[in-house]
């Protein structure tokens, strides 16, 4: 390595070059607070990760990412990418990879929360407890360990907020460009970067440097966003999922709110009031980032929340989340500080970690039952599930690595496809899951004959092959 010392007219210093130099500005940043807050919280949550499914949606971008398909679903293009990209380097398989990477999003994510909070004045110590009200949240933290496209999109949002605050306000772009690939509804969280300043509320040059920062903004994450958006322009407007296409409520602003405020409240439980509290007095002294949560939750709530089963409002409550943090942080007592932050996280943390690990445990044994079934009939469809999308598609990923085969079927399907499968699915056994309706399997007596049989200490009724 060389060192080049340089003088004249200005104080001497050094410039180095070398490998040591840039292993040294590495291991800087890996000992960087975000570098040790992801890693913290992607290693403590890595006792919930398992090779399972949650729902319809997770079984078929699974399968797209195996297949290595780029131009379908590309509203979530971004998403399909990145699990296309983590399949190849996996060792795992690919449902329990997309849990992984989900939770690397999502401790990355809670790593912005930190720095959002330090940002807005909180100590270290204070704002350390940020991360831990993200992951507090029943749709974060399921998300996380459970892959959900929202919760990687939230994350890319929290780091863009991060980053607006530190006045990264390239970075920030790069991020929320990244989060609109991964799901288009993050434009609902856009009020929170394009309504807070960096410059104090009286400052001189407060607005021109405020739209300076819009500019840079919105050009950087047009880049990163627009490329993709115009090469799968057909397939994200037209598709199944594209933004004409996608399945949505009918327009109901009442129906609308009204979702919103079950999510908020059902989320952040007594916490809620206090970040409402400290959005109303942040507007009035123009701290940031009150203006731009408060209107992208209005935005989010009269717009966004058409989509039954989207968490739109995630972002928001994050970010609000940190606001708490902030708030209680200010109190004089350390003993009322603290116990005041311990109760808000354990009001919301105990049961979110109580219900996500007992889903975990109930997807695990559903694969194992799965598994159990098909090593009895390798042919076989299960008759019965609740629903054929978000239970029957599961069972088809896990069955037979793919989906979309009719072979996990709500009763009502059952009734309805009975003649086809009795046409082409003859070799096939049903497994039953509950007692069927009156007269559901009239149409197989002829062909099929009911026995019993039993697994993981459970009795099922099925209908082999061969009729009576």
């Amino acid at each position: 390595m060389c060192r080049l010392r340089m003088a004249g007219g200005t104080p001497e210093r050094e410039l180095g070059f070398g490998a040591g130099d840039r292993a040294t500005n590495f291991v800087r940043r890996l000992r960087s607070p975000w570098a040790v807050a992801t890693l913290v919280l992607f290693v403590a949550h890595l006792w919930l990760i398992r090779s399972v499914i949650q729902n319809g949606d997770g079984a078929v971008y699974n399968e797209q990412i195996e297949r290595g398909i780029v131009g379908m679903r590309t509203t979530h293009v971004g998403y399909i990418l990145c699990g296309i990209v983590a399949h190849a380097l996996s060792p795992f398989d690919t449902d329990g990879t997309m849990n992984v990477v989900c939770l690397a999003f999502a401790a990355a994510g809670g790593a912005a929360m930190f720095m959002i909070a330090r940002g807005l004045g909180a100590s270290r110590s204070v704002a350390a407890v940020a991360p831990l009200m993200a992951f507090g949240i029943q749709a974060y933290l399921r998300g996380a360990v459970l892959a959900e496209v929202d919760v990687v999109a939230c994350s890319l949002v929290l780091i863009a907020v991060a980053l607006w605050l530190q006045g990264k306000v390239a970075k920030a772009g790069v991020a929320f460009g990244a989060a609109m690939l991964v799901t288009p509804i993050t434009a609902m969280s856009i009020p929170m970067l394009l309504l807070t300043t960096r410059e104090r509320r009286y400052a001189r040059r407060r607005w021109s440097t405020h739209l300076r920062d819009v500019a840079v903004f919105g050009a950087v994450s047009l880049a990163v966003y627009a490329p993709l958006a115009i090469v799968f322009w057909h397939d994200y407007w037209y598709g199944g999922r594209g933004l004409l296409h996608a399945p949505r409520e009918p327009w109901s602003v009442e129906h609308q709110v009204a979702r919103s405020i079950q999510f908020l409240t059902s989320s952040a439980g007594p916490w809620l009031a206090l970040g409402v509290g400290a959005l109303v007095a942040g507007i009035a002294t123009g701290a940031p980032p009150s203006l731009g949560v408060s209107a992208a939750l209005v935005l989010a709530a009269t717009v966004g929340e058409r989509f039954l089963d989207v968490p739109v409002q995630l972002p928001q409550l994050c970010v609000l989340a940190a606001l708490v943090v902030v708030v209680a942080g200010r109190l004089p007592a350390p003993w009322l500080r603290w116990g005041v932050l311990a109760s808000l996280w354990l009001s919301t943390a105990w049961p979110t970690y109580r219900d996500v690990s007992g889903e975990v445990h109930a997807d695990v044994e559903k694969r194992e039952v799965y598994r159990a079934m098909i090593g009895q009939t390798p042919k076989m469809i299960l008759a019965g599930v609740r629903d054929g999308w978000d239970d029957g598609l599961p069972f088809e990923r896990v069955a037979y690595g793919r989906t979309k085969l009719g072979l996990g079927l709500s009763y009502g399907d059952l009734r309805n496809k009975a003649s086809s499968i009795v046409d082409a699915r003859r070799d096939h056994a049903i497994w039953l899951v509950g007692a069927p309706p009156p007269g559901a399997m009239a149409p197989f007596a002829l062909a099929w004959r009911p026995e019993k049989r039993r697994v993981r200490g459970l009795d099922y009724a099925v209908w082999v092959p061969g009729g009576p």
